[in-house]
């Protein structure tokens, strides 16, 4: 399967995830990502897969559409997409579009009008994009990819504006261990 963007994070997305313990730890962890990656591995770098505007389909509005890898040891970990409004990239925002290969974790946990509404949780199997580009990303045949991806998907508000991040965890992550 080759990359196409934007991948997205389309599933079923819960209010509650039924996995193991470890794996729920690292859902549920309301801290930065990114801040947790680098805590575990000093190798951590960023991949842009993609960033550009994109028109949500329900309304006239468009979007800032941006996916990424987060990668640990040579790895890919996380595959993250973010949603930002049009209207949310105006004023102390404006910053946001202009991330570049700087991660989107760092920047807004430094602002301190920072909200984080509930977690959802996800799964992602087989058949979604995004467990089949996981497959390509990890380079693992069938069969050794594990049956489910699991991820969390985030309605941050930021200067009063909101953002929307998901991000799913990749074979090689930590989660999984």
């Amino acid at each position: 399967m080759q990359y196409c963007f934007p991948l997205g994070d389309k599933t079923s997305w819960q209010q509650q995830v039924k996995c193991a313990e470890n794996i729920q730890s690292w859902l549920a962890d309301p801290s930065s990502l990114t801040a947790k990656l680098k805590s575990i591995s000093h190798d951590f770098s960023l991949t842009l897969l993609g960033q550009g505007w994109q028109q949500q389909q329900s309304e006239a509005s468009a979007y800032l559409a941006r996916e990424v890898l987060l990668n640990c040891q040579g790895q890919a970990w996380v595959y993250a997409h973010t949603h930002i409004p049009q209207s949310s990239l105006v004023g102390d925002n404006a910053f946001l579009s202009h991330l570049e290969n700087k991660p989107l974790g760092e920047a807004i946990f430094q602002q301190k009008n920072l909200v984080r509404a509930a977690i959802e949780f996800g799964q992602f199997d087989s058949r979604t994009p995004v467990w089949q580009m996981a497959e390509h990303w990890c380079g693992r045949q069938l069969g050794v990819m594990p049956p489910l991806l699991y991820g969390r998907r985030s309605r941050f508000v930021v200067n009063q504006q909101p953002i929307f991040v998901s991000e799913i965890f990749l074979p090689d992550s930590p989660l999984y261990l």
